[in-house]
């Protein structure tokens, strides 16, 4: 080549070019197993607590619902097509309150305890509740407010 000179081709990957190449593969490669990590760590929390703690909340405001849909009502006559209707949907929003407090995690229930949710005692009375509605004594019904009657159908 006429008039241009020619040098000899120059090394990228001098040392201190690899050393910062390789920090920048370290980095690269911590934040991926980082992300991955805390990934994990989300979803083990939402599964094994947030969950539970939203399906406890929602169980919660359907026994709401059924205690104030039912509540002051008169004694149901046992043959009474409506009795099995209620005492079964009461019997089984206890159930599962039980089961909850069986089956849920320590640090739910310690939570829910903490907070004063008391499982097995609401469980237990919403059974006993189903179990006392053709009672006659108007000491062992639900009484409810008449501000929280008037938004139910009857």
């Amino acid at each position: 080549m006429i008039g241009r000179t020619t040098t000899a081709p120059t090394n990228r990957f001098t040392s201190g070019n690899a050393v910062t190449l390789m920090g920048s593969i370290i980095y690269s490669v911590l934040g991926a197993i980082g992300s991955l990590v805390l990934g994990g760590i989300g979803w083990f929390l939402t599964s094994f607590y947030a969950k539970p703690y939203l399906d406890f909340r929602n169980l919660r405001g359907q026994v709401h619902e059924e205690l104030v849909f039912t509540g002051n009502v008169a004694p149901i006559k046992p043959n009474d097509p409506r009795y099995r209707q209620v005492a079964d949907s009461l019997r089984r929003l206890g159930a599962k309150i039980l089961t909850t407090n069986e089956t849920d995690s320590r640090l739910l229930r310690w939570y829910l305890s903490r907070t004063g949710y008391d499982l097995a005692l609401a469980g237990g009375g919403l059974i006993a509740l189903a179990n006392s509605l053709t009672d006659q004594h108007p000491a062992h019904r639900v009484i409810f407010p008449a501000s929280w009657r008037k938004h139910t159908k009857q």
